[in-house]
């Protein structure tokens, strides 16, 4: 048996099994130590044996299926570039969590709290990812619409077909779009009904070709641009519930550090499976992180 097929086969089952752990633990939420070990363990495995990717194939949805070292909402990239807004700011007072003491990052200090906040479930976590170019591919055709037409410039053809250049076929530029929603749903509201509401976070995403050390993987440069609540049913139980919701912009968000809006978010691994699997961290300033190592999060494409 040739030796290219026996890697997709490993490839294939340590997926699998990452796959079934991700669902057994609820996203590696409710995971015990011996099975965060092991989708770890896994997930290294994968890395190891990566095949080639490029950055055209990050375009797409996902589903967020595993948040490893975070919680799951904070897949969102407002919560990266949070982390560096206020990278140089620690809590005065300790919180009610061993893991954040007085004198700690101000961020770890907020995320504790609202974990801590009762009542609440995240439910679906999806990121869409569209026109992202690549060095080495160029970019993918727009859709072409009802009648057939397709980009301005009169090109047509495939969606699937890559175009020269860094910024063929699109006319805002060489940055793609990110865009993370995350449904919070509150559902023991004491006899209101239940609501839920979708954080959206917009991002521009490129790639970074010049930080290209490997053929599997993929380094992006994302910078949040802005953050609200939308399709919100949890705005009619309380008054000013939107206002609470929002989040500061790119903007206000450079304005507490200068750039801590933009992240670099590394993609390990992308798998050629029928799963579309997805190993993605995001890489953030020093001293913006007081964790060991970066949180993983796992994606699988959402057909």
């Amino acid at each position: 048996m040739p030796r290219s097929r026996v890697v997709v086969m490993d490839l294939s089952e340590d997926e699998g099994r990452l796959l079934r752990l991700c669902a057994l633990t609820d996203r590696g939420q409710r995971s015990s130590d011996s099975q965060m070990q092991q989708m770890r363990s896994l997930i290294t495995s994968l890395e190891t044996q990566a095949p080639d990717c490029d950055a055209i194939d990050l375009n797409g949805d996902w589903k967020l299926i595993a948040a490893l070292g975070e919680s799951a909402y904070r897949s969102s990239p407002f919560f990266w570039a949070f982390r560096q807004a206020t990278g140089a700011m620690t809590t005065p007072i300790a919180i009610p969590n061993p893991s954040v003491p007085a004198g700690g990052p101000l961020a770890s200090a907020v995320y504790a709290i609202t974990d801590a906040i009762p009542l609440y479930d995240i439910g679906s976590v999806v990121q869409s990812i569209t026109g992202v170019c690549s060095e080495a591919a160029g970019c993918m055709l727009p859709e072409l619409d009802d009648e057939g037409q397709g980009p301005s410039d009169g090109a047509t053809g495939d969606s699937s077909t890559p175009m020269e250049g860094s910024s063929a076929g699109f006319p805002t530029g060489d940055a793609g779009t990110l865009e993370s929603q995350v449904e919070l749903i509150i559902g023991r509201n004491f006899g209101f009904p239940a609501a839920q509401s979708l954080m959206t976070t917009t991002c521009t995403m490129r790639e970074l070709p010049e930080m290209r050390s490997s053929p599997s993987v993929v380094n992006c440069e994302v910078r949040v641009e802005k953050t609200a609540a939308k399709q919100s049913t949890i705005a009619a139980l309380l008054p000013n519930m939107d206002e609470l919701l929002s989040f500061p912009t790119g903007d206000a968000l450079d304005a507490m550090a200068p750039s801590s809006s933009t992240v670099r978010l590394m993609t390990t691994y992308l798998s050629c499976s029928a799963s579309g699997l997805r190993i993605s961290r995001p890489m953030l300033e020093m001293g913006a992180m007081d964790y060991e190592e970066p949180p993983i999060f796992v994606y699988v494409r959402d057909n």
